[in-house]
């Protein structure tokens, strides 16, 4: 009877840390009220179902998504996690949800950002017509950069106060408020790249990644910019050798930066799988975080 007993509160010790692992990530509003700027807003917020890729449009209520670190694996290191989709959807899970999930499983609180977008319609057909004029313009722009449009300007006010709030409430998720990161995907990593130059300490992340991401004109890092992370594809096809800029940029102000540059994977490869070698990115980056000190070394088998 002892022996089973012991054996029964194993299996029950097993399963509170399997269910506190599995809990419910928490949903927190980036404002207190309506977002300023949109307090006029009347497009409805819109999500497009799908199993691991869902799309949402028509941001007007910006949040952050919580997802704490597995019990005992924290190590008061904090990230947020910004998807892309050029200003007019988010790529909610496949450059969202999924990496959230993996820094969380990794020891890291992540920060899942959903943020402000441009308008669109809410016929969907409609909506990607939008959307492809928008991108069509980076092709054609001067310099290869659409003009900064009143969702970019949004998106990246919400980056900002993303920093903030985590910081001023740092204690409340057991994160140090002077190790907290942020990752962006393409149109997320523009914003990265806002936050990351930005003249203010109190936005301007501890480290950064930037996906398959950009420099808009006018931004440079200064003395103090953020260590960053990098990785693109070369057959990038939206936006070909964008991460070359960066990389010297932060290369001429002398700052602790790492470029991957893969073969395969074209835009927007995030943490879906294709064969490439532009898979592997999130493992590289797991080193990169590891040798900075912001991720614990897993032991040695």
């Amino acid at each position: 009877m002892i022996k089973v007993a012991s054996m029964m509160l194993g299996f029950l010790a097993a399963l509170s840390v399997a269910g506190a692992a599995l809990a419910e990530p928490m949903v927190i509003p980036l404002y207190n009220g309506l977002a300023p700027g949109s307090e006029h807003a009347t497009q409805t917020e819109l999500i497009t179902p799908g199993p691991g890729n869902r799309i949402i449009r028509n941001v007007t209520h910006p949040e952050l998504t919580v997802y704490p670190p597995r019990p005992g694996s924290g190590g008061g290191v904090g990230m947020i996690v910004a998807p892309g989709g050029g200003f007019h959807i988010l790529s909610y899970d496949n450059e969202g949800t999924a990496v959230a999930e993996w820094l969380a499983e990794h020891g890291i609180t992540a920060f899942l950002l959903k943020y402000r977008l441009d308008e669109t319609s809410p016929n969907p057909v409609m909506a990607n017509v939008q959307m492809m004029k928008y991108l069509a313009q980076i092709h054609t722009s001067p310099g290869g950069f659409p003009p900064v449009s009143e969702g970019e300007r949004q998106a990246n006010a919400d980056a900002a106060r993303a920093m903030i709030l985590v910081r001023s409430r740092a204690a409340d998720w057991g994160v140090d408020p002077h190790r907290v990161g942020y990752i962006g995907f393409s149109a997320g990593a523009l914003m990265a790249m806002s936050v990351s130059t930005s003249p203010d300490p109190a936005v301007r992340p501890d480290f950064v990644a930037a996906i398959y991401g950009a420099l808009r004109p006018g931004l440079a890092p200064g003395a103090d910019a953020p260590p960053l992370f990098i990785a693109a594809a070369v057959d990038d096809q939206l936006i070909p050798g964008r991460s070359l800029p960066i990389y010297q940029a932060w290369v001429a102000a002398h700052r602790p930066v790492e470029l991957h540059l893969y073969d395969k994977g074209n835009h927007g490869f995030g943490m879906d799988h294709h064969g490439t070698t532009s898979d592997h990115w999130i493992d590289d980056f797991g080193h990169w975080l590891e040798e900075h000190g912001w991720m614990v070394r897993a032991p040695a088998k």
